[in-house]
């Protein structure tokens, strides 16, 4: 017969996945899942917002409040992404 420690293989654990609340967007899939998410007003806002920042005419932390504003609780986990965005980058 089969020796008692090959009858049964001990169960294998699975390795837990990683947590990931928040999946890493880049920029290009960041504005896609903006614009189909947000209001053309919204939207129009978050890019006017991005300009000011790009033109020195605002900061990071002004840019970063205006975004929670426009996107409010119901996406905020855009305004998450976004921030992630933001450090990754070292936008300033």
């Amino acid at each position: 017969g089969l020796a008692p420690s090959m009858a049964k293989s001990p169960p294998r654990a699975a390795p837990p996945p990683p947590p990931e609340p928040t999946p890493t967007l880049d920029g290009k899939e960041f504005f896609r899942a903006a614009r189909l998410r947000l209001s053309y007003e919204q939207f129009s806002a978050f890019l006017a917002s991005i300009k000011r920042l790009n033109d020195h005419a605002q900061t990071r932390e002004e840019t970063v409040s205006q975004a929670g504003a426009i996107f409010g609780t119901e996406h905020r986990d855009l305004w998450l992404a976004f921030q992630g965005l933001l450090n990754r980058h070292g936008l300033t």
